[in-house]
């Protein structure tokens, strides 16, 4: 898949495009904003009182990111006048596996729009294509 697409949701229009290796603020900011439910269902570990510090820290390796063997997709809408991310769907493979982990998350007010159904179906096309 060239090009990624952005999706239609019942509240606006979401952008899609690759997470890059830069994007730790933008992965903090998602994190806060993910209920303490979804954070742990995404993170496997309760991080309701993690400092945005250590967040920063926790998350790093999930910007890691190759576009080969470990990538991912944000989807982000403009916000408070500046790109936030509501969610982001990633895969992750041993080099020359032909499997992989995938995991989803969506910020709580975005989920049951399609997002995540949309990402999926994005990075399943990328997966295949390399």
């Amino acid at each position: 898949m060239d090009a990624l697409q952005p999706i239609v949701t019942s509240s606006g229009l979401v952008g899609v495009r690759y997470l890059e290796p830069s994007d730790g603020e933008l992965l903090v900011d998602l994190a806060a904003r993910l209920s303490p439910e979804s954070r742990y269902h995404r993170f496997h570990v309760p991080m309701e009182f993690v400092d945005p510090l250590q967040l920063r820290e926790r998350l790093q390796p999930y910007l890691d990111v190759d576009r080969k063997n470990h990538v991912a997709l944000v989807a982000w809408v403009n916000e408070d006048e500046r790109e936030r991310a509501i969610g982001v769907a990633r895969f992750k493979r041993q080099p020359g596996s032909i499997e992989a982990e995938v995991a989803v998350v969506v910020r709580d007010d975005w989920q049951g729009q399609g997002v995540a159904s949309s990402l999926l179906q994005q990075l399943i096309a990328i997966a295949r294509g390399l």
